[in-house]
């Protein structure tokens, strides 16, 4: 079905949809491998929470959608779980047992 639907969709569209699937993945995939080039990967995923938040503020900026209280508070839910989880405790990470001691 998809196939024959393609095939009966206009030039342009289907050179959109082309287009859309290579050059933004292609230029989202450089910037990751750029940024994840000079951090760690467990930080660089920890980025991928902020990306809904950036989603609505520009959805607001540039198309005029104004976010409802519950995607505010859901944003700001994702948001507190991502500082909380990155928040460094004063007394570091836990020792390590020491196996050779247990043999």
């Amino acid at each position: 079905m998809l196939v024959s639907e393609a095939a009966r969709a206009p030039w342009p569209a289907t050179l959109n949809v082309i287009y859309l699937g290579v050059f933004p993945t292609a230029l989202a995939f450089t910037t990751w491998a750029f940024a994840l080039a000079r951090t760690t990967a467990g930080r660089m995923g920890a980025t991928t929470y902020v990306v809904p938040a950036l989603v609505v503020l520009m959805s607001w900026l540039f198309l005029g959608e104004v976010p409802g209280l519950l995607t505010l508070a859901g944003g700001l839910l994702c948001l507190a779980g991502v500082a909380v989880s990155r928040r460094r405790t004063a007394a570091g990470p836990a020792p390590k047992a020491d196996l050779a001691a247990r043999v």
